[in-house]
């Protein structure tokens, strides 16, 4: 007699949620029941199986590593960063964006680029001009002092981040704002710059003579 014929085979551990079965014609094959999701369930099973000939059970383990599939998009920590630039700095790095691969136990590479750049001031046309970032550490950076009275008060940056080696069909964008602070850098100006005015001699104590003003173009 086939000794496979008088051996009884079993899962009697390890099966979390019922996921495997064994399927016995002659050798016994440990098949899936449902589909596995790496990023829902246990993504390690350790199965211990018996075989009894109904007198004496010996018992084996079976490992299972659940591998995940580069299925989800990266996510950035921040939907929007909000920084400052000191006007008139030399370049600087303003910020550091991150975004990560929501697949567990998968670390794809992250591209980051920007693919907008909006500006409050006379130079908003321009605004590109000034920022770049750095495709690999997600770096933001100023490239050549702003000046806030006469170019840009306000920078607003979208920034997408893309998984290698499938930009296009897996990314996430996040915005940065970035305000330019003033600083003290012009000397008031009066409104007009001289005032001509006359007044009756004998006039009393009181009367007025002339309304002056001075403008000072700093926030």
């Amino acid at each position: 007699m086939n000794d496979y014929e008088t051996l009884d085979y079993s899962i009697v551990g390890g099966n979390t949620d019922g996921m495997f079965r064994l399927y016995e014609v002659t050798d016994p094959m440990l098949i899936l029941q449902a589909a596995l999701d790496y990023n829902l369930k246990s993504a390690d099973y350790s199965l211990i199986i018996e075989a009894s000939d109904g007198l004496h059970v010996t018992s084996t383990t079976v490992e299972v590593t659940v591998l995940d599939t580069d299925r989800m998009p990266p996510m950035f920590q921040q939907d929007t960063y909000t920084t400052s630039v000191i006007e008139k700095s030399p370049p600087q790095d303003v910020v550091t964006v991150m975004a990560a691969d929501q697949d567990r136990g998968l670390d794809a590479a992250i591209v980051y680029e920007i693919v907008e750049v909006r500006a409050l001031g006379a130079a908003a046309a321009d605004a590109p001009t000034y920022l770049e970032i750095d495709p690999t550490t997600g770096v933001l950076r100023i490239v050549k002092p702003v000046d806030r009275d006469n170019d840009i008060q306000h920078f607003y940056v979208t920034i997408k981040a893309s998984e290698e080696p499938n930009p296009d069909y897996r990314y996430a964008y996040c915005t940065v704002d970035i305000k330019v602070i003033d600083i003290n850098d012009h000397d008031p100006e009066f409104d007009p710059t001289s005032y001509d005015v006359s007044i009756q001699e004998n006039s009393p104590a009181g009367t007025f003579v002339a309304q002056v003003y001075a403008v000072d173009i700093d926030e």
